[in-house]
């Protein structure tokens, strides 16, 4: 697991991705980019996978698709288009498709992470995917699109969900453990506290960090707060 002094990055926006390969502003805890590839309701493509495996800054970083998978062969659309690992939402799948699509994603090396927005989703995919490596808890309300500041903290806190997090972390899939992620995160106070959760891996940024006046880095910054 990364050290918890300073969480892993990890970029979420096409638009985000795009300035800093451009600008060169990537955070230094940056181990990741993701971008969105739907294009019909966000109007991304999975060619910006490929735009973002060309980009010219010589820090070369994997790159996670996030569409919302439904079928199988978006799976190998992101793994020809460049991506390493993929997000599958547990709020349009059950936990058998997830399942199934992670055994097909092992078998093309391709990763996934799973996104739950509620206690019921994670609680049904910790029990019900033996697959499961990587999980990002959001902040957002998948039905109305917004993010819920404080959500994902909320249900990381139920000693439930945390009595189940520490059995599948000490023996996940073949041993490894699973991963913990956040996202939606908006403020440095939400920042501090999954930095200090024993439990939590890194982060995924994404559009909260648009509206800024900063260069992307800085405003990595202000939200981790002074080290």
């Amino acid at each position: 697991m990364v050290s918890l002094s300073l969480l892993s990055i990890y970029y979420c926006s096409c638009l985000l991705c795009h300035h800093m390969t451009s600008n060169h502003h990537f955070h230094p805890a940056t181990n990741h980019l993701s971008t969105q590839c739907s294009h019909y309701l966000l109007q991304y493509r999975y060619e910006d996978l490929e735009t973002l495996r060309e980009s010219p800054t010589g820090k070369v970083l994997p790159v996670i698709a996030n569409d919302f998978v439904l079928y199988a062969y978006q799976l190998f659309k992101a793994k020809s288009s460049g991506a390493d690992a993929i997000k599958l939402h547990a709020s349009i799948l059950p936990p058998t498709e997830i399942s199934y699509m992670a055994k097909i994603a092992r078998k093309i090396n391709l990763e996934v992470v799973v996104v739950v927005s509620t206690m019921p989703q994670l609680m049904e995919v910790l029990g019900s995917v033996p697959e499961l490596n990587t999980l990002s808890i959001s902040n957002r309300n998948m039905r109305l699109w917004k993010i819920a500041p404080g959500k994902a903290l909320r249900i990381l806190s139920d000693p439930d969900v945390r009595a189940v997090l520490t059995t599948r972390r000490l023996a996940g899939a073949d041993g490894s453990g699973i991963n913990v992620m956040l996202e939606g995160l908006s403020t440095p106070e939400e920042m501090v506290a999954a930095r200090e959760d024993p439990l939590v891996d890194g982060v995924f940024l994404a559009e909260e960090l648009v509206p800024s006046r900063l260069s992307v880095a800085e405003a990595v910054q202000s939200l981790l707060g002074s080290e």
